[in-house]
């Protein structure tokens, strides 16, 4: 099976304080997607997104990954809790 490499300059991130989610999309902006949850040890709180067409059928094109909740993740908590002012730090800021 062939993959093409994800371009990192394409990719969009994006931290929503409120609801403590992280997510990354690929294609260097958000698409219409379903959240499928992985069922692997260690990826209880993550999903990939798969791309939904025009019509809402899943396109079968995984378009990017979603963790919620993020900080309640303990090994995640210290590499990028947010910052004093609420905000997350620069390197998950959008």
């Amino acid at each position: 099976m062939a993959t093409d490499a994800i371009d990192p300059s394409l990719t969009w991130v994006d931290y929503d304080i409120p609801a403590d989610e992280f997510l990354v999309y690929f294609g260097g902006k958000p698409v219409p997607a379903i959240s499928s949850p992985l069922d692997a040890p260690g990826f209880d709180d993550v999903a990939i997104m798969i791309g939904l067409s025009a019509a809402d059928e899943k396109t079968g094109e995984i378009v990017g990954a979603q963790v919620i909740p993020m900080l309640r993740r303990s090994n995640w908590r210290a590499s990028i809790a947010p910052t004093s002012s609420g905000e997350p730090p620069p390197s998950v800021a959008t």
